[in-house]
């Protein structure tokens, strides 16, 4: 299978694309944000950021979205492949190139937190080079607990 991948630095002011994105989140993600929410923050919000698209002919099938924290930090606030496409390595491939990315910003590590159940998510962190660095009690709304992990870049 072919991907493309696109990044973005927010401000993203695509209305079509941050609807197509808010949605992916909401079928795809546990811990989804309202349409609203995206369109706030990828088009409104003051953080410096980038999104990044993942692509099958011209079709978005995935999805990151990265807080540039200061000129070194980053945090993945969220990653979403389509159910269909994972078990194939879509997500480290764009993983990747993410990583060229933020190296173009002068970004040298990247922090992000998941929910302590989700051992996929967790075995393909661990796998391009997070470890942890905390738990996180009762950090989501339902009570769960979070890892807290990094990865320099």
């Amino acid at each position: 299978m072919k991907f493309t991948y696109d990044f973005l630095s927010l401000p993203v002011d695509e209305v079509n694309l941050i609807s197509t994105v808010a949605k992916l989140d909401r079928d795809e993600m546990l811990y989804f944000w309202s349409e609203d929410a995206w369109q706030d923050f990828c088009r409104y919000g003051r953080q410096e950021g980038m999104i990044g698209l993942i692509k099958k002919n011209e079709e978005v099938v995935g999805f990151g979205l990265w807080h540039i924290i200061d000129e070194r930090r980053s945090e993945l606030l969220k990653i979403a492949v389509k159910t269909c496409y994972r078990g194939h390595e879509v997500a480290l491939g764009f993983w990747l190139a993410a990583v060229l990315e933020l190296k173009k910003l002068q970004v040298h590590s990247c922090v992000l937190e998941v929910d302590a159940t989700n051992l996929r998510a967790l075995a393909f962190y661990r796998k391009v080079g997070f470890t942890t660095l905390a738990t996180r009690k009762s950090f989501y709304s339902n009570g769960r607990d979070a890892i807290s992990l990094i990865c320099e870049i």
